[in-house]
């Protein structure tokens, strides 16, 4: 089992430490291990992987002649599909929890959104067997809908010193791409999980008339490609603790000690700037900073790992008055709940 060190990594984002959440809070963001929806056996290690939603020879036709009516090409449905297995990988290697392969057996499905008859026990065992897997998750659905809409909206822009009025012309491509998964544990012939779920993407392109600005929209193909892999990298959270970009602020004013401590946390010296910020929430002789202090603590303590120490100085700012820090209480107090799960889901 890999082991779970910290759930929260306190590395900075490049580029988005500086962001002002207000005059006197600036705004950091950080990486949080979420724990997934799902919790599965802890014997299962590794999965494999593999694409069931293309049609069999008895529905292939009537596939193809969708493909021509829809202008999305023969093939496309494939290739599509295909990316949604590389999101559903990608997001599983991301997590510390699984590892992941691919198998290269060829299967096939229904072709439509109804999910087809579990795959036999014989036939899981043996791509499970073959891979070294514990598990296997299939893509049992795979099924786009589009639509195109046009608008336009009246602006302004200034040409030679004057505002004149024109119209911009909108097109939207709306994609859906609905999917469907199982989960088959062959040790156990349970199948953990039987999941179908719809991801919706909006593709957008302006212009100043209508050819310009249908013409910018990216293919159905392309926006289908990218709304599946956006789906399989959700289905990956719902099965694995996945990492997730979150934003926290903290008091970056008060006088020059505030200051040098927000210096020591633009450079990821948490450290640096937790010394200074318990010195404060202890010893200064303003309320005003002594609260925003042991608030700041409290993302200190977070970003260091320990929840029970943060929601502590979370509990110290909100008893001194500090009004941000009932929002962020609550938060830590999910944060220590979610904490439990993830423990149990990476065997810890």
């Amino acid at each position: 089992m890999k082991k779970l060190y910290s759930s929260i990594k306190s590395t900075l984002v490049a580029g988005s430490i500086a962001i002002m959440a207000s005059s006197c809070m600036t705004t950091t963001h950080v990486q949080v291990l979420a724990p997934a929806d799902l919790s599965l056996p802890d014997s299962i290690q590794k999965f494999v992987i593999a694409n069931r939603s293309l049609p069999g020879e008895g529905n292939n036709l009537g596939n193809i002649v969708e493909g021509l009516f829809s202008g999305e090409g023969i093939g496309s449905d494939k290739r599509a599909s295909g990316e949604a297995l590389i999101g559903l990988s990608s997001g599983l290697v991301q997590s510390p929890r699984y590892d992941v392969t691919q198998s290269a057996e060829t299967l096939t499905g229904t072709g439509t959104d109804q999910m087809p008859e579990p795959l036999p026990w014989i036939q899981v065992q043996e791509i499970c067997e073959e891979n070294h897997a514990d598990a296997l998750i299939l893509l049992e659905v795979f099924d786009t809908d589009s639509k195109r809409r046009f608008d336009t909206e009246i602006k302004t822009r200034t040409l030679d010193g004057e505002k004149i009025e024109y119209t911009e012309h909108v097109a939207n491509l709306d994609m859906r791409v609905t999917t469907g998964w199982r989960i088959y544990y062959p040790s156990q012939k349970m199948i953990l999980d039987n999941f179908t779920m719809d991801e919706a993407g909006t593709y957008t392109n302006r212009a100043d008339n209508l050819d310009a600005a249908r013409n910018g929209l990216p293919s159905k193909e392309v926006a289908a490609r990218g709304t599946g892999r956006a789906a399989g990298e959700i289905y990956a959270s719902r099965i694995a603790p996945t990492w997730f970009d979150v934003r926290r602020s903290y008091y970056s004013s008060g006088g020059p000690d505030m200051k040098m401590a927000r210096i020591r946390a633009q450079t990821n010296d948490w450290a640096g700037a937790a010394q200074i910020w318990q010195q404060l929430a202890q010893n200064s002789a303003k309320m005003k900073i002594r609260k925003r202090a042991a608030y700041n603590m409290a993302l200190a303590s977070e970003i260091n790992g320990n929840i029970d120490e943060a929601i502590m100085w979370a509990k110290k700012a909100r008893d001194m008055g500090e009004k941000n820090s009932r929002r962020y209480l609550l938060i830590l107090e999910q944060r220590k709940i979610d904490e439990q799960r993830l423990q149990d889901q990476m065997g810890g």
